[in-house]
């Protein structure tokens, strides 16, 4: 977000617990966490009570970035769009703020020029990225989130083509080899399963919202 050359990022941390992060920091001597960890913090609540109903977190995502309830909202399904409600970005976008928005949980694009990035959760079945090339990006854990049950290795050997085509495109050369050699040990060590798998989305993407944002 930038307005008289001032830049604002905020990231979202999914369920964990500040006390336990801060001490593993300063046991394991984590300069780079204890100095974000350090900054201001502002508290926030939420009258929601019900795990598997209101209290989730793509529940929560969508009262943050929108200012709303969930009675108000209405949203309580992973993947469930949203509707009639602006969130934060599009607020901004009004006043001729620009911002870009990375995989906020049960978010909607709303086109406008402002609005620089928009990079959906894999659980969005209704959004595109923009700019469109991110897509390429997408497509792989997109289809994986929808059937990691029972997927068809056909299409996810294809779809991994174009997440490491658009890799290719959107990152630096050096920071995709790392990942990928790091991507590799941690495989060897943990296998294939969905929490790594995911973990390394991550990953890649944040070499990608590096280069590009």
């Amino acid at each position: 977000m930038k307005k008289n050359n001032k830049d604002l990022l905020a990231v979202y941390l999914n369920e964990f617990n500040f006390n336990f992060l801060y001490r593993g920091a300063l046991k394991y001597n984590c300069l780079k966490t204890l100095k974000y960890l350090k900054l201001s913090k502002a508290s926030t609540y939420t009258k929601d009570k019900f795990q598997d109903y209101n209290l989730d977190p793509w529940v929560q995502s969508v009262s943050i970035n929108t200012g709303k309830e969930s009675k108000k909202h209405k949203v309580y399904k992973l993947g469930q769009p949203i509707k009639n409600v602006h969130q934060i970005w599009d607020i901004l976008s009004s006043a001729d703020i620009t911002s870009s928005v990375w995989g906020a949980m049960n978010s909607k694009l709303i086109q406008n020029n402002n609005l620089k990035y928009y990079f959906p959760d894999p659980w969005n079945y209704q959004d595109k990225s923009k700019p469109s090339n991110l897509m390429n990006l997408y497509l792989l854990p997109n289809y994986y989130a929808k059937n990691y049950l029972s997927f068809n290795l056909l299409k996810i050997f294809r779809f991994s083509l174009f997440f490491i085509l658009g890799l290719i495109k959107n990152t630096r050369l050096i920071d995709l080899l790392r990942d990928i050699c790091f991507s590799l040990k941690i495989f060897f060590q943990k296998g294939f399963k969905n929490y790594v798998l995911f973990f390394l989305f991550d990953i890649f993407f944040l070499n990608v919202v590096y280069y590009c944002i």
